[in-house]
């Protein structure tokens, strides 16, 4: 019993020691972590890497500021069509992760911009702007524009979505189509034209505010990231230039190709440089020699044979810059490619030119008509082959009265411009080339008898009718010819007639009239 009674006082005295030791080292660690935290120095934003804010971020910190559908004028229907979006945290975000989807006035998922571990925001704010846009055209760097179903960003609906990982961290829609953010449609009107602008002001009803802000683009805000001199040395493709572009293919979309030169005087790798077509990279490989031609050509490569409206392409570097562009035109015709020809030092400007040569791997030919068949040529007027007659393919020697047609080739009846001589008694009218018959020539005529006159038509003797007096002899005029009552009496009815249509019409049109007049006293006063 006294054993067993030691025994229980040993482990109630071992647990209350655990306790107290517990709560011993629990009190020593709060006294001792705020002088740790004070006397650890402060994480430097500048310093600090890229990447290390991308990896260690567990919540979104970018969202859409703004966004307009631009307006129409003289210059162009997208002017100012963009969007914005701002950083919420402090120092360089790496944008990885991050994504950019706009659902059309359809509804339907028109296009993205899609961001990497490469793609560095810097600044506060990007705006990203529609390709043909004035306001965006001359940006270098084709990370900032967006050719969204090749119209830019509809004005009657639309909508926006940021996606991070995945998944939807903020949207804005307008028009027709409803989201958390939905607002009514633009309008196209310049006078009316408002951008949809985040409100940072607490008392705001909504998150965004329709305002007259258009930022300035800027081709700074996203840098690429930071690489070793060495890394920078082999990501350059400077010299490497787009030449010809084969879209109208004639049997498969295999047949379709970019093709790229290199212009340097040292081979290049095309590892460094990949092609951007609708936001949509196509990387590139293998080393491009000094002077040499490439085609590009990829099952995933699928070129609109005859675009509806202009298509840009670009050749883009590693750290972003687009090291060189094109824009295939609406117009494309069938079996040509679009090709760099010449470059013009007077107006100093590339110049392209679809040509029927098409020239994979090797130096651009300008043809501008096709290829015809044998027994073909080309008619310059229309562009098509056509049969090829020409004066060896026919008899150059034609018989006797015939001649040879040059057009044709055939020979043709020789009309003699000599007349043949009428027969006697006919004679050659002048205005039908015809022989017509000679009019007799007739004696002097009788003299008719008394009573009688000649006809001219008929030259015959005909009665002389006499005018017959009896029944309506001449009257003398006379002054009392006029006063006649009967027409004093009409004259009296028409005019009576036309003074009780006049006080009828103005009885009838009476409010009409007063208001009329009032009107006119009203401008004189003016």
């Amino acid at each position: 019993m006294d054993f067993y009674n030691q025994r229980m006082t040993f482990k109630l005295k071992f647990s209350h020691g655990l306790i107290y030791l517990a709560s011993l080292v629990y009190g020593v660690n709060c006294c001792l972590a705020p002088l740790a935290l004070a006397s650890a120095p402060p994480p430097d934003a500048d310093t600090a890497t890229p990447d290390s804010s991308a990896t260690n971020q567990s919540a979104p910190a970018v969202v859409i500021s703004a966004v307009n559908t631009g307006y129409h004028d003289e210059n162009s229907p997208q002017n100012y069509d963009f969007f914005e979006l701002t950083k919420l945290a402090t120092g360089n975000l790496s944008l990885a992760g991050y994504k950019v989807i706009y659902t059309n006035s359809t509804g339907k998922l028109a296009d993205s911009i899609v961001f990497t571990e490469n793609d560095i925001l810097v600044e506060d704010k990007v705006v990203f702007g529609y390709l043909n846009s004035p306001t965006f055209a001359g940006l270098p760097n084709s990370r900032y524009v967006y050719d969204f179903g090749s119209a830019g960003l509809a004005s009657t609906a639309g909508m926006l979505q940021l996606f991070f990982n995945d998944q939807a961290v903020d949207e804005i829609c307008w028009g027709k189509l409803n989201c958390q953010n939905s607002y009514p449609k633009f309008s196209t009107d310049k006078v009316d034209n408002r951008t949809l602008r985040r409100c940072t002001e607490t008392e705001c009803a909504s998150k965004f505010v329709a305002t007259s802000y258009f930022p300035t683009p800027t081709a700074s805000a996203i840098i690429a990231a930071q690489t070793t001199p060495n890394e920078a040395e082999k990501n350059s493709c400077d010299g490497i230039q787009l030449t010809e572009v084969y879209s109208y293919y004639q049997s498969s979309s295999s047949e379709q190709f970019i093709e790229l030169y290199n212009s340097t005087s040292t081979d290049v790798a095309l590892a460094s440089c990949h092609l951007r077509i609708k936001d949509k990279d196509y990387p590139l490989s293998n080393t491009l020699a000094s002077d040499q031609y490439f085609a590009f050509s990829d099952p995933g490569l699928v070129l609109t044979k005859n675009p509806t409206s202009s298509l840009a392409i670009y050749l883009v570097d590693n750290d972003g810059t687009v090291v060189s562009s094109l824009v295939l035109p609406h117009g494309q015709k069938a079996g040509t490619s679009y090709a760099y020809i010449t470059y013009d030092v007077e107006a100093s400007k590339e110049v392209w030119r679809q040509t029927y040569q098409i020239t994979p791997n090797a130096a651009n030919q300008y043809q501008e008509y096709r290829t015809c068949p044998a027994g073909k040529i080309i008619n310059p007027s229309t562009g098509n082959c056509v049969n090829n007659q020409t004066i060896d393919d026919v008899a150059t020697v034609c018989p006797a009265g015939k001649y040879l047609n040059l057009l044709t080739g055939r020979c043709k009846n020789i009309v003699s411009t000599a007349p043949v001589a009428c027969q006697t008694g006919y004679y050659r009218s002048i205005l039908t080339g015809r022989c017509r018959k000679n009019p007799t020539t007739t004696t002097a005529a009788s003299a008719c008898p008394d009573g009688d006159e000649r006809n001219p038509d008929t030259n015959r003797c005909r009665k002389v009718h006499a005018a017959d007096t009896t029944a309506y002899p001449v009257k003398p005029i006379t002054n009392s010819s006029y006063q006649n009552p009967k027409i004093f009496i009409a004259g009296a009815a028409i005019i009576v007639a036309i003074v009780a249509g006049v006080v009828y019409t103005v009885y009838q049109y009476r409010k009409e009239l007063k208001e009329h007049i009032i009107r006119l006293c009203r401008r004189k006063k003016s």
